[in-house]
C-alpha cells in the first residue's frame, strides 16, 4: 500500500466530522480522555505568556483545543493527511505536512506537543526536526501509543473482525455478485445476509465493525431492490473503500505502537537531537492496569 494511499485513508478519517467516525478509542473509554485533558490541563499552566506550541499530527487539532484554555497562547498544528478538517478560532492547522520536514525556521517554538501522532513518523529524522524547531529552554510533551494498551487491543480485534467478514465470509463480493444477477432477475436477498449481522455481534461482539459493516451490506441489498445495479454496485464499494480505509489505518497505528524498549529509543533519539528526555512514563485510565499511552516530557538544552 502506497504513503499517498494511508495519507488519504487519514484524510477522509479526519474530515469525517458530522458522521460516525471509527472510533481509535474503544467504545465508552472516557477515562482515557479524561486522563489526556488532565496532561494538556497541567501542561498548559506550565507554558510562558504567549507561548508559539506546534502539535506534530495534529489530526482534528484535539490537543491543541485542550491548550485553547489560555487565549494567550499562538497554537499551530500539523499533520501529514492531505486535508484536514477547519479549525476552531484561535487554532491553525496546516495539512500535507510530514513530521520529518516541518516548513518552519529554526528555534521558532516555545514548545512543542504530540498525542497519538509522532510515533507514525519516521523517528530519527522526526526527532531531529522536532529538536531544530524548538527553542532553547523550549518544552516538549508527547502522549505515545503503548503496544500492551487497551487502545492498541480494541482496534487488532476491530481490524480482525473486519478482515472475517470481508475476506472469510466474502461477504461484499457475495452482495455484489447479487446486485448484478439482479439486472436478470430480482432476486430476494438471501437471509444469510441478514444472519451474517447476528453471527458477527456472537463472534467478535457488538461494535465491533463486522456487524455495522453487515448491516450496511444488507440494507443496501435490501433498499436496492428498486434501484439500478451499478447504483447498487457503487453503494457497495463505497462500504468497501471505508472498509478498506479503516483497516489501513489501524495497521498504520499497530506500527506506530511502542513497546518499553521502543520508547526508549524514541526517547533517545529526542536526547540526540538536543531535547533532555525525563524516564518514559505509562499513563493509566483510573481504576485500569494497563497502561494506554507513554508519555514524554522534556526541554530542549540550554547552550
Amino acid at each position: 500500500m502506497s504513503d499517498e494511499t494511508e495519507r488519504a485513508a487519514w484524510a477522509d478519517y479526519w474530515t469525517s466530522a458530522g458522521s460516525v467516525r471509527p472510533a481509535c478509542l474503544p467504545n465508552a473509554r472516557n477515562g482515557v480522555e479524561a486522563a489526556q485533558r488532565r496532561i494538556w490541563s497541567e501542561f498548559s499552566t506550565a507554558l510562558k505568556r504567549r507561548a508559539k506550541v506546534l502539535d506534530i499530527g495534529t489530526g482534528d487539532g484535539a490537543v491543541l483545543k485542550a491548550l485553547a484554555v489560555r487565549r494567550d497562547l499562538e497554537l499551530t498544528g500539523v499533520d501529514n493527511a492531505p486535508v484536514l478538517p477547519k479549525p476552531t478560532k484561535g487554532i491553525r492547522l496546516k495539512a500535507g505536512v510530514a513530521a520529518e520536514d516541518l516548513p518552519f525556521p529554526g528555534h521558532s517554538f516555545d514548545a512543542v506537543v504530540s498525542q497519538f501522532g509522532f510515533e507514525y513518523a519516521e523517528i530519527a529524522p522526526a526527532a531531529a526536526e522536532a529538536g531544530r524547531i524548538l527553542r532553547e529552554g523550549g518544552m516538549l510533551r508527547m502522549i505515545v501509543h503503548h503496544r500492551d494498551g487497551p487502545i492498541v487491543a480494541h482496534n487488532r480485534a476491530r481490524r480482525d473482525a473486519l478482515l472475517w467478514l470481508i475476506e472469510e465470509r466474502d461477504l461484499l463480493g457475495r452482495a455484489r455478485t447479487l446486485a448484478l444477477a439482479r439486472r436478470i432477475s430480482p432476486l430476494p436477498t438471501p437471509a444469510a445476509f441478514r444472519t451474517a449481522i447476528r453471527e458477527a455481534q456472537l463472534r467478535h461482539g457488538p461494535g465491533s465493525g463486522a456487524d455495522e459493516l453487515a448491516e450496511a451490506v444488507w440494507r443496501t441489498l435490501e433498499t436496492g431492490r428498486g434501484q439500478q445495479a451499478g447504483e447498487v454496485v457503487a453503494t457497495l464499494d463505497t462500504l468497501a473503500g471505508r472498509a478498506g480505509a479503516e483497516i489501513l489505518r489501524i495497521d498504520s497505528l499497530l506500527r506506530a505502537a511502542r513497546d518499553e524498549q521502543e520508547i526508549g529509543d524514541v526517547s533517545r533519539a529526542l536526547g540526540q537531537a538536543g531535547v533532555a528526555i525525563a524516564a518514559p512514563r505509562p499513563l493509566f485510565e483510573e481504576g485500569v492496569a494497563r497502561p494506554f499511552a507513554w508519555l514524554l516530557d522534556g526541554r530542549k538544552i540550554q547552550n
